[in-house]
């Protein structure tokens, strides 16, 4: 390699494009150079940079336990009870329309099944694969802005920014360390002509996340700008992708309404967020309560900077620009139809061209002149510090949350383990604690299928409506006084870290709150009220429940003589089509009025008087009979009505 004079730029140190060459300069030392074998000792030492970088930055990281989906991929061995069980467990699509076997399934089986529910050996995994995608990262940049200064620039502000923060530091984040590790190693492997590791790199990551399918397009825009004789072998590339992508639309459906695709002027917005996370520290305000307007000045002078040098090198026709602003546009294009669902760690393997275009941007100014490269010191100076101190308030916040959902688990298991129960009812428990996983049904690897709020604890509470919302885990208070009378459940209450029983001491409680011990009104179309119903009722059905001839409700009795008993149903068309039914109301076995129900398929309300003796009774059985019922064909059962609400108001 010779050098020419005036410090101007070496041969064979510049992007590779087939237009015209670059004007970038790089430092007279083997800082700048590409020359070295990427293996040689030298190389590897700059290697280090960003990982250590990373280590250092993300160090909350390994301390961070499960919170969330973790739960939900943690409790695959529980679906696991037969052989024949194994494909659909890693193969079936979930809620989100997903199917990462690499990426969720064997990661979670796997290290699940070794190391349980300890946390640290999944995030060294992760962190494991984010330093190879930094070296591959800086290795790349390198080759393609042929400056080992401008790649390893480009990793380290890559893993400065706060968008990586989820993948690294959340257990099920570790699909996107894992997608950006396969894209990043096909890609390298394409610039070094190793055509079998490619391949190799690229079909793992149909196993790892669905942006994969973008890989294909990544690599003919690169030919298109580096060498363009390399197009037609980048041609195969696109089969899987398309056959993957036609399987996937045809066989996968999600349920969540959060990953419906929505090709609106919605996507242009969500480019824009993704933009801005991207771009600078702009969520500062958000993550620390301040800053927010430093933050954001900082993000749009990156922007200007970062696009002015775009287009300057797009304009003498360095391609390589167009290849990082693609590299971007390509892998953030399928999130943006999730109008539900923008989310910051989708834009973790995107932004990295944009990174590449930083550092090279940085690379550029430091050999033009001492204003510029004060200018880009001064800038990335302040988009690192920013970042860090995104990443800091980001990674303290998530080792937080996933510490206190640690504490509850730990808690939950330790009293049930002491004092076994079928249910649980949870005391003191936040909206942060539960959208920390609550619904995602953590207990139930140790057990516990049932958990509760205590009654009066819910209404602060934000849950999911796509994870089946709040209402599993809402309970009357009489429900919650039957369930701790009977032995059936264990009342917990969270505070200070701590999990405490207060079984005892809430069952006292209940036993002198009228709301836990009387009775006023009764659901029957609700699951949770069959122990209020007499053994003839038959099963709920979407919310209402059919009577055979005759049948008992238990209710308080009235508080004056003034109360009367309200009964609501409902009167299918097959029943009363040959004539009215007539409704005989007891209680306590003492008739209190008949009602005829005529019109059909309708609602009825009837009310009636009740007896004075039955005031302030603790416990009266109302009975209603009917004087014919209906058998449908195929069914054995004697149908008469659906109810409806027993009430006595």
């Amino acid at each position: 390699m010779t050098r020419a004079r005036g410090g101007d730029v070496e041969k064979g140190d510049r992007p590779l494009c087939p237009g015209r060459p670059l004007s970038i300069k790089t430092i007279p030392s083997n800082w700048g150079q590409s020359s070295l074998s990427p293996f040689s000792t030298t190389s590897w030492g700059w290697l280090a940079i960003a990982p250590a970088f990373a280590l250092l930055v993300y160090w909350r990281a390994p301390l961070c336990w499960f919170t969330n989906d973790d739960f939900a991929w943690l409790g695959l061995p529980l679906e696991l009870n037969h052989a024949r069980d194994l494909l659909p467990v890693l193969f079936a699509p979930k809620a989100q329309g997903t199917v990462r076997v690499f990426g969720d399934r064997l990661y979670f089986l796997t290290l699940g099944e070794i190391f349980g529910v300890s946390a640290l050996p999944f995030h060294l995994v992760s962190l494991a694969f984010w330093c190879g995608d930094l070296i591959l990262a800086a290795l790349i940049g390198e080759r393609l802005l042929r400056s080992r200064a401008a790649g390893v620039i480009a990793a380290v502000l890559w893993t400065s920014s706060s968008i990586p923060v989820r993948p690294v530091a959340w257990a099920s984040g570790f699909n996107e360390v894992l997608c950006a590790f396969s894209i990043l190693l096909a890609f390298y492997a394409r610039l070094r002509g190793w055509r079998v590791t490619e391949w190799l790199a690229y079909l793992a990551g149909f196993g790892a996340l669905e942006v994969i399918v973008m890989y294909p397009a990544i690599a003919a825009l690169y030919a298109w700008c580096a060498d363009r004789k390399q197009i037609r072998s980048t041609i195969p590339l696109f089969v899987p992708a398309m056959v993957f992508t036609v399987a996937h639309f045809a066989l996968v459906h999600t349920t969540s309404p959060y990953y419906v695709l929505e090709f609106n002027r919605r996507m242009a917005g969500a480019l824009v967020e993704y933009l801005k996370w991207s771009l600078g520290p702009s969520r500062i305000a958000q993550l620390t309560g301040h800053g927010g307007r430093i933050g954001t000045r900082v993000m749009w002078v990156v922007a200007l900077a970062l696009g002015i040098f775009a287009i300057t090198r797009l304009t003498r026709r360095e391609w390589i620009a167009l290849f990082c602003c693609g590299w971007f546009l390509l892998l953030i294009a399928p999130v943006l139809p999730l109008a539900h669902h923008i989310t910051d760690y989708y834009a973790t393997i995107p932004e990295l061209g944009l990174a590449w275009l930083a550092g090279w941007a940085i690379m550029a100014a430091w050999k033009s002149n001492w204003l510029l490269r004060v200018f880009a010191i001064a800038l990335a100076a302040a988009f690192v510090t920013g970042s860090l101190v995104e990443v800091d308030a980001y990674t303290r916040w998530h080792n937080e949350r996933s510490l206190r959902m640690r504490d509850l688990y730990w808690g939950v298991e330790d009293a049930i383990r002491a004092h076994p129960a079928s249910a649980v009812i949870l005391q003191n428990i936040d909206n942060d604690l539960f959208t920390a996983g609550l619904q995602d049904a953590p207990f139930r690897l140790f057990g516990v299928q049932k958990v509760y709020l205590a009654p009066g604890d819910d209404h602060a509470i934000l849950a999911r409506e796509d994870l089946g919302g709040l209402s599993p885990f809402l309970i009357s208070f009489r429900q919650a006084f039957s369930m701790l009378d009977h032995g059936d459940a264990r009342a917990l209450r969270f505070e200070k870290g701590a999990v405490q029983d207060v079984t005892r001491s809430y069952q006292i409680t209940l036993r002198a709150d009228p709301r836990a011990t009387r009775v006023a009104s009764v659901d029957a179309g609700d699951p949770n009220a069959a122990d209020l119903l007499g053994p003839t009722w038959y099963p709920a059905e979407g919310g209402f429940r059919w009577m055979p001839k005759s049948a008992t409700v238990k209710l308080s009795g009235p508080r004056s003589a003034s109360e009367r008993l309200f009964i609501t149903g409902y009167a299918p068309k097959a029943v009363v089509q040959s004539g009215p039914v007539t409704m005989t109301v007891s209680a306590d076995g003492r008739e209190i009025g008949k009602a005829a129900v005529r019109v059909p398929d309708a609602r009825f309300a009837f009310d009636f008087a009740l007896p004075g003796e039955l005031v302030n009774r603790e416990s009266i059985e109302i009975t209603v009979s009917l004087d014919k019922v209906l058998r449908a064909p195929g069914d054995a059962r004697d149908l008469g009505m659906t109810f409806g609400t027993f009430s006595i108001r």
